[in-house]
């Protein structure tokens, strides 16, 4: 699986702002068409991130 920003900006210490350059960095090359193909659906990596989330105990 491939990593995919928003999904851990949104529940991780990653944020946006406290990282504004990488979040910014990911989201500039999410726009370019090589880069948006080669990563998996952003939902599937966001659902699959929740799962290892719960099964490790920290939701």
């Amino acid at each position: 699986m491939k990593y995919r920003a928003d999904a851990y900006d949104y529940k991780s210490t990653l944020s946006s702002k406290e990282c504004p350059k990488i979040i910014a960095w990911a989201k500039r090359c999410l726009q370019k068409e090589t880069v948006a193909n080669s990563l998996a659906d952003q939902k599937k990596v966001y659902e699959a991130v929740g799962q290892l989330r719960k099964m490790r105990g920290l939701e």
